[in-house]
């Protein structure tokens, strides 16, 4: 449970969450991180490897 919990909060603490769909199947997210003015930091880039290349 503790996963979910940590999860949970860095999802509410980021500045966007991003989800790619492909036909309502997930095949990749994205956290966005930002603070507020000029620094921003794209993480946790995770991609379906069977959606890589199409």
């Amino acid at each position: 449970m503790q996963f979910l919990e940590e999860a949970a909060t860095r999802i509410v603490n980021s500045y966007m969450v991003l989800c790619a769909r492909d036909n309502g199947r997930a095949v990749g997210v994205m956290r966005l991180l930002w603070d507020g003015g000029y620094i921003a930091f794209l993480s946790d880039v995770i991609v379906d490897p069977e959606s890589f290349y199409e």
